[in-house]
């Protein structure tokens, strides 16, 4: 069963769907990879590690909060449609 809300609801950002969308082409290791090799050289050209790290999750939350309470209007919207008397004892509280 496939329920279609308001709008595609994904944290990673429209250009990065639009670059590839919907096509996976390997998977990542879980240890890291490259990590390794390419920490020291985010350092070497002046990007901090962590400053990086603590900006990524921040972005992260936020865009997942975003996407969860678009998701969670739509869903209040539908309900409201395929519900009135609900949505109306709802108000009424």
């Amino acid at each position: 069963m496939h329920i279609q809300a308001c709008s595609d609801h994904n944290t990673e950002g429209h250009e990065a769907m639009a670059a590839d969308p919907g096509r996976v082409s390997g998977v990542r290791p879980l240890d890291g990879d490259d990590a390794e090799a390419v920490l020291p050289e985010f350092t070497r050209i002046g990007v901090n590690d962590s400053t990086l790290a603590v900006r990524l999750q921040r972005e992260g939350a936020a865009s997942f909060d975003a996407s969860w309470n678009d998701l969670l209007g739509c869903l209040a919207a539908k309900r409201a449609t395929l519900c009135p008397s609900d949505h109306a004892m709802t108000r009424r509280s």
